[in-house]
């Protein structure tokens, strides 16, 4: 079987079937499922692999540890073979949308609708003026879950910049939106579908806050329709979708909308970066004095260069916890990786938790340590790090999210620094994203310069 990619090698050796294991698949999967960031990487190192087969109950699966084969995996045009697998089943909460489309429609409403938001300056504008107020309310030796209090302002920038309102006004909006995060990774478990058609507690809050985000954005859609009004990106999305010729439908303006918050993971990402510069005071210490030295006032996407060493505790802080730990796709036909035919219906994984964390690739792999980022040094190769996944079906928003992340984490930390309140070390669990188990309570210390 010949395979050819966008920068991946033409496979064409002899292919041999991977073995599998003898273990009871349904074990396995309790085991994946009870907390799969100790799960995989425990199997990985056991097997010692470039391709690691495991069992998820009656599910043949198998974990891509090499940077090669997982570019050739991910870089792929050519789908099928690859699908998108159980992510099918999010159409249970967003009822469409690009995240369960693949090929033509999934590229057309990545250009026609993603693309011009995701370019949108009012964007990072937003990102910076929200984060300025919302932290100048914060007051000395105040205590919070760094995790909850960072998705919510995440959110309200994100709703003021689609919406045009301000979330903390709608406390009952925020909450149905934390709803949907917290829906979605059981959504596309085993028994997800089952449990949705279920009158369980979740599925129930699930449904409501479906109803209430659709009902309000069904709304906003038409009140944009009357007006004209193009203030915001819900205005700008109704007017093209309103052009002669448009393909887009409400319906998948609707869904774009629950989808950003879906896509939305970097208040993970933050939580953890001020936890890790917490444990690593020599890092902060040069952090801080990059950015006293270099930035004086309100930071722009343009300061960025300014910065590099805040760019390497991003880089550093996304390797070593990364947003999203696991991309998993679904073989529609059998398909050929190095030497080794994976069949058809098995599961196929790509953990940035596993890879970004691989001492094959990474030095002292679990050590905090934007150093390794520096201009010149020697990297691992390509691939061995992907946050935001790669190909057709990477993360379309990666150049915004690392211009929003900079400017968040900027703004915070010319004001503040953070220590937790325990000395108990915060777990990272895998929910829709790469989540402190329980939070992490951290004390704020106002800065003084």
């Amino acid at each position: 079987m010949t395979q050819t990619t966008n920068d991946v090698p033409t496979r064409s050796s002899p292919a041999k079937a991977l073995k599998r294991p003898t273990s009871k698949g349904w074990f396995e999967l309790a085991t994946f499922l009870s907390d799969p960031l100790t799960y995989l990487p425990k199997i990985a190192k056991k097997d010692g692999g470039d391709l690691v087969p495991f069992l998820l109950g009656s599910l043949p699966c198998t974990l891509v540890t090499k940077p090669e084969y997982i570019k050739q995996g991910l870089m792929n045009e050519d789908w099928p073979p690859i699908t998108r697998g159980r992510l099918v089943n999010l159409k249970k909460w967003y009822l469409g949308g690009l995240f369960v489309n693949l090929g033509g429609e999934h590229h057309r409403q990545r250009d026609d609708i993603w693309n011009p938001i995701l370019a949108d300056p009012i964007i990072p504008k937003l990102a910076a003026e929200v984060t300025a107020d919302w932290t100048s309310q914060w007051t000395n030796g105040q205590t919070f879950d760094v995790f909850r209090e960072l998705r919510a302002l995440s959110f309200t920038v994100d709703w003021m910049a689609i919406t045009g309102e301000d979330l903390r006004k709608d406390p009952a909006m925020l909450k149905a939106l934390e709803i949907g995060c917290n829906t979605l990774p059981w959504l596309i478990l085993p028994l997800g579908l089952t449990r949705w058609s279920l009158p369980l507690p979740a599925t129930l809050a699930a449904k409501g806050a479906q109803k209430l985000i659709n009902d309000k954005v069904t709304t906003l859609i038409a009140a944009r329709r009357r007006s004209k009004s193009t203030a915001d990106l819900l205005g700008k999305m109704v007017a093209r979708r309103d052009e002669p010729g448009s393909a887009t439908t409400d319906a998948q303006i609707n869904s774009t909308v629950m989808m950003y918050f879906g896509a939305d993971q970097l208040h993970a990402m933050y939580a953890w970066t001020f936890y890790l510069l917490s444990q690593n005071p020599d890092v902060e210490a040069k952090m801080f004095a990059e950015l006293d030295r270099e930035i004086t006032g309100m930071p722009t996407p343009d300061d960025m260069k300014k910065l590099p060493y805040m760019h390497n505790v991003m880089k550093e802080s996304m390797r070593l916890m990364p947003p999203v730990w696991g991309f998993f796709r679904e073989l529609a036909t059998d398909y050929q990786l190095g030497d080794t035919m994976l069949p058809k219906g098995s599961l196929v994984g790509f953990s940035p938790w596993v890879t970004q964390r691989d001492e094959r690739y990474w030095p002292d792999p679990l050590r905090f340590n934007p150093d390794r980022w520096e201009k010149g040094a020697q990297m691992p190769p390509s691939l061995s790090f992907f946050p935001f996944s790669a190909g057709p079906y990477r993360c379309h928003g990666t150049e915004l999210a690392m211009t929003e992340m900079f400017l968040m984490i900027t703004i915070i930390a010319q004001r503040w620094s953070m220590r937790p309140t325990s000395s108990a070390v915060p777990q990272p669990t895998a929910t829709w994203c790469t989540e402190p188990k329980g939070g992490i309570t951290m004390k704020l210390t106002a800065r003084k310069k």
